[in-house]
């Protein structure tokens, strides 16, 4: 722990070096988050609710997703980048240190300007809990922080899945980009709402709703305890095979040369 934090300090502090590109950089990351809320409020200044969901409880899935997605891209960019970590060879020294592979991977690489998606995230999901009625409980503060966890492991899995897939080839990385980009496209908006197929698969495939849509059917008081609470199993048990899926490459792979 002690030199992934190490890691993390030497990238922030080079981040700092240049201030100004880092503000303007952390600007624009929140253009993308900022856009996507405006499509959601516009959607809803024309309709009253979609499927029976008000903008406000479509709000509490948006801000669980785009903070487990932007703290991926925060603290998996290593995985996100592994494709050129094998393209020049930088994999083969790190496979040679006496650390952690998985540690030297998610520490070579912190895209800290993208902690701006997180805010945009923390202030959907705040402004979500402040309209909705909710009555608080400890199970439902577990959720909460459960979601926000689940939403996280489910990202740094997907990425843990391209990192796998580049043993196989580096390119075509636009497959695991369906999942990582799409998904956060998809699990912004209830599951609910798509068809059964689709939402089969972002539920028991790529268990989006796990991290989102049934704990926030819980903390909304609108289902029972039970789904919520296996949630946070599924999404480890998830990222879990991802990183089983990365060893299994790493221990085929056979060097850059």
């Amino acid at each position: 722990m002690g030199l992934y934090l190490k890691y993390l300090s030497m990238h922030i502090k080079s981040a700092m070096e240049y201030r100004v590109s880092f503000m303007f950089l952390f600007i624009t990351a929140l253009l993308n988050p900022l856009g996507n809320l405006a499509v959601v409020w516009f959607m809803f200044w024309r309709f009253d609710n979609i499927l029976g969901w008000r903008m406000d409880e479509v709000m509490l899935v948006f801000g669980l997703t785009y903070i487990g997605f932007s703290l991926a891209e925060v603290f998996g960019r290593g995985l996100d980048l592994f494709d050129r970590l094998i393209r020049l060879g930088t994999f083969d020294r790190m496979l040679v240190r006496p650390r952690s592979i998985v540690l030297q991977v998610l520490g070579s690489e912190f895209e800290i300007t993208r902690i701006g998606r997180c805010a945009v995230g923390v202030w959907a999901l705040v402004s979500a809990l402040d309209s909705l009625d909710i009555s608080w409980s400890t199970g439902k503060a577990a959720a909460l922080a459960f979601a926000v966890v689940g939403s996280f492991c489910v990202f740094v899995a997907i990425l843990f899945l391209r990192g796998a897939f580049c043993f196989i080839t580096v390119e075509g990385m636009e497959l695991t980009n369906i999942l990582f980009d799409g998904g956060r496209e998809t699990a912004r908006y209830p599951i609910s709402i798509y068809e059964k197929g689709f939402a089969f698969f972002f539920t028991f495939i790529v268990p989006f709703a796990c991290a989102n849509y049934y704990p926030a059917l819980y903390i909304m008081g609108k289902a029972a305890a039970f789904p919520a609470a296996l949630a946070p199993a599924v999404c480890a048990a998830f990222l879990a095979v991802c990183m089983l899926l990365f060893r299994a490459g790493m221990g085929r792979y056979a060097s850059t040369g």
